[in-house]
């Protein structure tokens, strides 16, 4: 279920990214661990590839644990914690990065299981992983500020045709980071980015197909990792202050949209 190198975990910064086995996810723990993090590398069926994940990181130097789990099970997110209670392996940081992007359909085509799959995965495995991290922090009494970083889309801000279960559950996201920010100050900072068009050509899924037209993005190029990386970092290090943000990376579509 994890494994992790023989380290003090009590005195390194963890940072847990789910869905870090490949793209993206996996993408920003290579990100972290140069900036000097301890990864927690979250993985649901990606077996194979986050164990090359999980090597890459260590060949890097950083200490690595491993948990898997279907954070679509509430069971599951409540074991991953105590897992890593029992390390004594306290993240300060969270990566809420998990998620799918469902093929088009139409309303009168959409049985109930593709609305309760991208709802599961999109948004209310972020409420449940988020609880469970609070959760832990009060168990343990530990120490310090914590940040929880949500994943959006633009796709949360924006109304797409034949995308309903995608842009409601993303756009839930964005009202869970508020709504978090709210509750959870001054122990927890809360912030969520909505990445535009990602284009990860050495890690291509078939959902890169359907990006939208260069010529429409102001910057004139798709975004990669390290644009959303960017975001993301700034989120981890800056002032605690700054909580309840939604920002978008995206180039500047969305003005091409007004």
């Amino acid at each position: 279920m994890f494994h992790h190198s023989h380290c003090k975990v009590m005195d390194k910064q963890w940072v847990l990214i789910t869905g870090s086995a490949k793209r993206l996810g996996r993408a920003c723990a290579l990100r972290y661990a140069e900036k000097g993090y301890s990864i927690i590398l979250h993985f649901h069926m990606s077996e194979e590839r986050a164990h090359q994940t999980a090597n890459e990181l260590r060949q890097m130097g950083t200490d690595v644990i491993v948990v898997k789990g279907n954070l679509t099970k509430e069971s599951d997110c409540v074991q991953i914690f105590e897992k890593l209670e029992a390390l004594q392996c306290i993240p300060r940081i969270i990566v809420n990065n998990a998620g799918v992007f469902p093929e088009k359909l139409m309303l009168k085509d959409m049985e109930s299981t593709y609305w309760d799959e991208t709802y599961n995965i999109n948004l209310r495995s972020q409420l449940l992983v988020s609880r469970e991290f609070v959760r832990l922090v009060e168990r343990t009494r530990a120490k310090g500020d914590f940040r929880i970083i949500l994943i959006s889309s633009l796709g949360g801000r924006e109304t797409w045709k034949y995308r309903t279960a995608y842009n409601v559950s993303k756009s839930g996201v964005i009202q869970l980071a508020k709504s978090l920010a709210s509750e959870l100050a001054p122990k927890f900072t809360v912030n969520c980015i909505c990445p535009g068009a990602i284009s990860q050509p050495d890690d291509f899924s078939e959902q890169d197909s359907g990006l939208i037209p260069i010529h429409r993005i102001p910057m004139e190029r798709y975004g990669n990792a390290d644009d959303i990386f960017d975001a993301i970092y700034f989120f981890s290090t800056c002032s605690p202050y700054i909580t309840g943000q939604i920002l978008t990376v995206d180039g500047g579509y969305h003005l091409s949209r007004t």
